[in-house]
C-alpha cells in the first residue's frame, strides 16, 4: 500500500497573487500537430487546426451531436460516416466520451416486431396490430 506524506495545511492570502504565462494544447496524430480550442458548449466539443508549415492551416470541428454519438467536420467522417482519426485521437486522450457500443440484434423475430413498434404511438400500433383491427367489411 502507498501512503502519501502529510500535506501542508492550508494558508489564507489576504493579497491577490496574479500568475502570469500561457498554455497551448495540443494533440499530434500520425506526426502532424493539431492545436486544440474547446468550445463552451452543452456536449464536448473541440476544434482542432492543423500546424502544418507547408500547407494550408485546416480546422476540424469534432464533438458529440444532440444524440450523444461523436461527430467530425472532416472529409473521412463527412462521407463515410467513419469513427476517424480526429475522433480516435480525442477519445484516446479522454477529451471525448468514447462512441456507445450497437444495440444488440433481436434473437427472434417477434423481438424485432417489439423493438420496432417500441418507439411508435400507442393508438398507431393498437390499429396496426391483429387485435385491434376492426372487422368491417365494406360493399
Amino acid at each position: 500500500m502507498c501512503t502519501l506524506p502529510a500535506l501542508p495545511a492550508p494558508c489564507i492570502s489576504v493579497s491577490t497573487v496574479v500568475r502570469h504565462g500561457s498554455a497551448r494544447l495540443t494533440i499530434t496524430i500520425n506526426g502532424q500537430v493539431y492545436t486544440l480550442a474547446r468550445f463552451a458548449t452543452a456536449c464536448p466539443a473541440w476544434r482542432l487546426t492543423k500546424q502544418s508549415p507547408d500547407g494550408p492551416i485546416t480546422s476540424y470541428i469534432c464533438g458529440l451531436n444532440e444524440h450523444g454519438q461523436p461527430a467530425c467536420s472532416c472529409p473521412d467522417h463527412q462521407s463515410h460516416g467513419a469513427h476517424c482519426k480526429h475522433l480516435g485521437a480525442l477519445t484516446a486522450a479522454g477529451l471525448l466520451a468514447p462512441p456507445a457500443p450497437p444495440a444488440p440484434a433481436p434473437s427472434s423475430p417477434a423481438e424485432h416486431t417489439r423493438r420496432f413498434f417500441a418507439t411508435w404511438p400507442t393508438p398507431l400500433v393498437a390499429a396496426l396490430t391483429p387485435a385491434g383491427r376492426s372487422r368491417k367489411v365494406v360493399a
